[in-house]
């Protein structure tokens, strides 16, 4: 299980069955195709982490376990 962020838009949300994400990890590396995140109670990440923008998946709306 790793957290994501969903990169598409509202309209492909709603009528596609798959979801594009980028991959969060709480590997911190400052590269420029990554954004910092801190972790907050409002995005659930229990450390600051990284969005990795080269780390773009399709994945099926049922893999999706929890959202924040």
């Amino acid at each position: 299980m790793r957290p994501c962020i969903i990169i598409q838009n509202d309209f492909a949300n709603k009528v596609s069955r798959t979801f594009v994400v980028a991959i969060i990890s709480s590997v911190i590396k400052d590269y420029p195709h990554t954004l910092i995140v801190d972790s907050s109670d409002l995005n659930g990440l229990e450390k600051k982490s990284r969005i990795d923008l080269l780390q773009i998946r399709t994945i099926d709306k049922f893999r999706i376990i929890r959202e924040i």
